[in-house]
């Protein structure tokens, strides 16, 4: 792939990322990072690179790739639906660590031509060792050039001057438990108190991370149903003006670092893998970026903590 890409830089040959398929912390702490880099060192311009990723996020890929091509414009929701759990049976993870026939599929639909085709199991090849924690974390910092986003244009929603975007939800380290329900109801209820909240929440089933019910408070508002073509692009627009985020460890926390957001994350289990956050840590003080906080979601210290952390 290094030589296929220093040929590309040398001819002028158009280039293909994707598709991204898996996680959004991958995506924004890794993959993205990763194409910068390789693109910088090769020389392959922006107008030279297309992206094929799904929910809107173009945003993402500015000054990485300029053009773009949602998953959602190739196929139907329920389509890819059924599609994306195919592949994730048979490979037994999220990760895209070889190429399906998914993949093929949307390199088909979306007319990659000649284009030199960067798949995601490049980055996931150049990080394994870092993850499994064989590698210290300067390997991956040479291998990921860190930027922050580009200033994204306004959602078309009304949102209130101040706010905290609070993005919550279930997941392995934070799961769907009456403790955990609680904690939710009193952390934004807490922030309530003391400002507006927008609650970033699709309204979609796109992966396996349920969200909590919204809360009828006049100060807690909802984005109401989002589309699957650009719920990533309208919650992404509507975190760069929020003051800080609030919400479950894991992908949306490393998201915020790369708007210059402060990031406040919960997790009630210490099952998820502390190279990643070293790797976020990292990445915000290379973009001058506040660094990601996470917080242990117990009763009665979570909301008190939060409070604290988002001052």
């Amino acid at each position: 792939m290094e030589l296929a890409l220093a040929r590309a830089g040398r001819s002028g040959r158009a280039v293909v990322v994707g598709p991204w398929l898996s996680e959004i912390g991958f995506e924004v702490l890794y993959w993205i990072p990763v194409l910068r880099r390789l693109f910088e060192r090769h020389g392959i311009a922006a107008e030279r690179a297309t992206a094929i990723s799904r929910g809107g996020a173009q945003d993402w890929y500015a000054g990485v790739a300029d053009g773009y091509v949602d998953v959602h414009d190739l196929m139907e929701l329920d389509e890819f639906r059924a599609a994306q759990k195919r592949r994730v049976a048979e490979a037994g993870d999220q990760k895209q660590l070889r190429v399906t026939g998914l993949d093929r599929d949307l390199w088909r639909r979306a007319r990659v031509g000649g284009a030199l085709v960067v798949h995601p199991l490049v980055m996931y090849s150049r990080l394994r060792y870092f993850w499994a924690g064989e590698e210290e974390l300067d390997a991956v910092a040479t291998r990921c050039a860190w930027r922050r986003f580009p200033v994204p244009p306004p959602p078309a929603l009304e949102l209130p001057d101040r706010f905290v975007a609070a993005k919550l939800y279930f997941s392995d380290c934070f799961p769907d438990t009456p403790a955990n329900r609680a904690v939710v109801r009193e952390v934004l209820l807490s922030l309530a108190k003391r400002e507006d909240v927008v609650l970033l929440s699709s309204g979609l089933e796109l992966d396996d991370h349920a969200e909590p019910g919204a809360l009828d408070h006049p100060r807690i508002h909802g984005l109401g149903p989002l589309e699957p073509r650009d719920n990533l692009a309208v919650q992404t627009r509507v975190l760069a003006r929020a003051r800080a985020l609030v919400g479950t460890y894991g992908g949306p926390s490393y998201v915020a670092p790369c708007l210059g957001i402060p990031s406040v994350s919960l997790a009630s289990l210490p099952n998820h893998n502390r190279q990643h956050l070293e790797a976020a840590r990292a990445a915000a003080a290379a973009m001058d970026a506040p660094v990601p906080v996470l917080l242990n979601a117990s009763a009665g210290y979570a909301a008190h903590r939060t409070l604290a952390a988002v001052q």
